[in-house]
């Protein structure tokens, strides 16, 4: 992967006192869950209906599995009822879930 994606993750990601934050955009409704990064901003697709909280649960369980972290670790911030959502991820640095991030863009 290039250096200006690399840089440009590094922009999408906060580091937290207990790991780091993410911003991303969700387009519920899709045809598969994957995880793309699309105009200098992360977009989560999921096949969920925005309802019941299923959306934001796709989320979670997805991110989980990207970060290698319990689903416990994975917490939506602010954005519940909203596309844009800030997601935090416990016990992971920014430098590694940069790394985590281009391994799992680089196999699409």
């Amino acid at each position: 992967m290039s250096e200006d994606l690399k840089l440009s993750l590094e922009g999408c990601i906060q580091e937290t006192k207990d790991g780091i934050r993410i911003v991303l955009n969700v387009k519920p409704r899709s045809k598969l869950n994957s995880l793309k990064f699309e105009f200098s901003e992360l977009v989560f697709f999921t096949k969920e209906l925005p309802v019941k909280g299923k959306a934001n649960a796709a989320v979670v369980k997805f991110l989980s599995r990207v970060f290698e972290v319990s689903t416990s670790m994975v917490k939506i911030v602010y954005g519940q009822k909203d596309r844009s959502k800030a997601v935090e991820i416990k016990g992971i640095s920014k430098d590694i879930a940069v790394q985590k991030l281009i391994k799992y863009l680089s196999k699409f």
